[in-house]
């Protein structure tokens, strides 16, 4: 669900000095042990910055989390 420049964003120097940790969007590992305080950014629109998800894509992710994290 995060593209290339989200995923280049949250790794990038500013971002994690602002929010003091790393989201490593393109580890399953890590979004799943981030995923709570990943959803509540986007649900809050302060991610991904300047193009925030639509609800459809916010429900799926809920449901990806409570449906505990499948792979596929």
């Amino acid at each position: 669900m995060f593209t290339s420049t989200d995923i280049d964003h949250m790794k990038s120097s500013r971002v994690r000095a602002a929010i003091d940790m790393i989201y490593e969007l393109d580890s399953y590992d890590n979004v799943k042990m981030n995923a709570v305080k990943i959803y509540g950014m986007v649900k809050n629109k302060r991610m991904p910055p300047g193009n925030p998800w639509p609800d459809e894509m916010l429900l799926n992710f809920k449901a990806w989390m409570d449906a505990g994290y499948p792979l596929r």
